[in-house]
């Protein structure tokens, strides 16, 4: 930390880099979690929103979340939600410095609350109905036909988390059609 100086550049990646660089290594029983506090305006190392989102999403493979907090005048929000999503974290907006304490403490309490690490949902779906979208998680779509499956992240006791799930349906013929599982 004492490394760290302002500038006017903002290298999400690196600092995400970074931060899985440390996370190397058996968790145990341990919950991870790393917290980026940015304004999400990415103008060095990769920029590329996707790009971004494939780092943030590779956390799950170390066993841990990324939760982010956005701050200043003209932060990119849609860039810090996504990267939160991606992360299987949560996305806060620090308004003042004096809230800081109060979002990083809700967030290490949902921590102390983890009921399962690691969660998916999974969709089974009919003849010739595709999954093109589940509210902007990462899709896999290769485990088998007709079955998309989507990295959910830690689930926290007595909590809910709502899918907008979107799928495609066949149009060149009118007849019913199973949706699916």
């Amino acid at each position: 930390v004492q490394a760290i100086h302002p500038g006017s550049s903002t290298n999400i990646s690196d600092g995400l880099l970074k931060a899985r660089a440390l996370l190397q290594g058996n968790a145990g029983d341990r919950h991870r979690k790393v917290i980026l506090l940015s304004d999400g305006e990415a103008n060095m190392g990769i920029v590329d929103p996707r790009a971004l989102a494939k780092i943030a999403a590779s956390f799950a493979e170390h066993s841990a979340v990324l939760s982010t907090i956005g701050m200043g005048l003209g932060f990119n929000e849609t860039l810090m939600a996504a990267l939160a999503d991606y992360g299987m974290g949560h996305y806060a907006y620090l308004e003042h410095l004096a809230k800081l304490g109060e979002i990083l403490e809700q967030d290490m309490a949902d921590t102390r609350q983890v009921f399962a690490s690691a969660s998916r949902l999974e969709v089974t779906v009919g003849d010739g109905v595709t999954v093109t979208d589940v509210g902007g998680y990462p899709l896999d779509l290769t485990s088998q036909p007709g079955t998309a499956r989507v990295a959910t992240g830690q689930l926290l006791g007595g909590a809910r988390k709502h899918f907008v799930v979107t799928l495609t349906m066949p149009t060149d013929r009118v007849a019913e059609i199973s949706l699916g599982n």
